[in-house]
C-alpha cells in the first residue's frame, strides 16, 4: 500500500499508469486523532494497494522491507545505480523530506524569514546520506534525535547548498513531487533576486 495525502493524488495516478495496473486509488478524510494548533482537524489521505508477489520479492532484494522506520539502511551501489541515486534521494526526499519557509525574527522592524531543507530516517541512513551530499559538496548538519532513539534528520540551510541539492535532485527529472519542485522553484527566485 502506498499512501500519501490527498493533495498529491497526481503521484499515485502516474504511478498506476506506470505499472500499468488497474487497481482502484482511495481516497477519505480522516479526523485526527490529535489537535495541533495551526492545523485542521481533519487529513485528506489517498492510496492505493497494489497485490504482487513478484513486486514484494523484487523490493525485497532491493532493501525495501515492512516496518523500516526503525531499521531503514541506505542502499548500497548494488542497490541503487550510482548514475540513478539523485533519482533516489528524489524521491525519498518525497516521502520524508521537506523544503520550508520560516519566521526568523524582525531586524529593521522588518520580517526576516530563512529557508531550509529537512530529511528524517535512521541513523545510519542520514549519516550515509551526509558523507553522500558532501561528496557533490552539498554542505549539511545531522542533527541526531535523543528522544525518537535511532531516528535523525539532514539540515541544509546555507543558501549555497539549498540551492545545489534542488540542483541535484532535480536534474533530469520526470517524476516528483509537484508541490515539492513548487517549493524550490520559489527557492530559485528568491535566491537570484536576494543575490
Amino acid at each position: 500500500r502506498i499512501m500519501l495525502s490527498g493533495k498529491d493524488i497526481k503521484q499515485l495516478k502516474a504511478f498506476k499508469i506506470a505499472i500499468k495496473c488497474n487497481y482502484k486509488i482511495n481516497r477519505k478524510i480522516y479526523k485526527r486523532k490529535k489537535h495541533r494548533a495551526g492545523r485542521s482537524d481533519y487529513e485528506d489521505r489517498c492510496w492505493i494497494t497494489v497485490c504482487s508477489k513478484r513486486m514484494v520479492e523484487d523490493l525485497t532484494k532491493l532493501g525495501c522491507h515492512e516496518r523500516k522506520t526503525f531499521s531503514l539502511n541506505f542502499p548500497s551501489a548494488k542497490q541503487v545505480n550510482q548514475k540513478f541515486i539523485s533519482h533516489f534521494i528524489r524521491g525519498y526526499f518525497d516521502g520524508d523530506g521537506s523544503i520550508y519557509l520560516s519566521k526568523n525574527g524582525v531586524r529593521n522592524n522588518k520580517q526576516r524569514f530563512s529557508w531550509g531543507v529537512n530529511l528524517v530516517s535512521t541513523d545510519g541512513f542520514i549519516k550515509a546520506l551526509h558523507l553522500l551530499l558532501k561528496k557533490y559538496k552539498i554542505e549539511s548538519k545531522v542533527r541526531v534525535n535523543k528522544v525518537s532513539g535511532g531516528i535523525s534528520s539532514l539540515e541544509i540551510k546555507k543558501k549555497n547548498a539549498i540551492r545545489s541539492f534542488g540542483k541535484f535532485i532535480y536534474q533530469n527529472s520526470k517524476v516528483c513531487m509537484d508541490r515539492k519542485l513548487k517549493l524550490f522553484n520559489k527557492y530559485e527566485k528568491h535566491y537570484v533576486l536576494s543575490a
